[in-house]
């Protein structure tokens, strides 16, 4: 428990502008990856709009008041979140919006990396410093919009034009 205060006291620095743009910037390509795969034409594999859906929901998916240790939760869903192998015949829409998506993700994990194992732990550790209103707040609507899109993109997985 107290590496994890450490690596979030350490990370409140990250946790300005760069992160919540990228956490935008995330939330809007999964956002807008709906209506891409939706209006595709033809059959998109399962695995496209699950990908969606699970990146979304790394996001989406944390619960209680926006602090720090959230950021680094989202940071350890989204390193095992794996991107799906489109095959030939994929709309470019499609494999254009996957690639927006796998590049905000690659964004986002190099400017909030999971610390390494072997960081020591000192002697006295401050609880981490809660992020501003203003933060949590901003926080709260990528959340709020994210587990929408997650919803959106798992309801897709299992209609007619996805292929299983």
């Amino acid at each position: 428990m107290k590496r994890i205060l450490l690596i979030a006291t350490l990370l409140l620095p990250l946790i300005g502008c760069g992160t919540f743009s990228t956490l935008k910037t995330i939330v809007d390509v999964t956002e807008s990856a709906i209506p891409i795969i939706q209006s595709a034409g033809v059959p998109i594999p399962a695995e496209v709009p699950e990908y969606v859906a699970a990146v979304a929901n790394c996001i989406g998916s944390q619960t209680g008041t926006p602090n720090a240790q959230q950021i680094l939760a989202i940071s350890g869903c989204l390193l095992q979140q794996i991107a799906p192998v489109l095959g030939p015949g994929t709309p470019q829409k499609v494999v254009i919006v996957i690639a927006a998506i796998n590049k905000a993700v690659s964004d986002y994990l190099a400017q909030n990396p999971l610390p390494p194992a072997a960081v020591p732990t000192p002697r006295a550790v401050k609880p981490p410093v809660p992020l501003s209103a203003s933060d949590a707040a901003q926080f709260e609507k990528l959340r709020t919009r994210a587990a929408a899109t997650a919803s959106k993109a798992h309801s897709l997985a299992q209609h007619s034009l996805v292929t299983k």
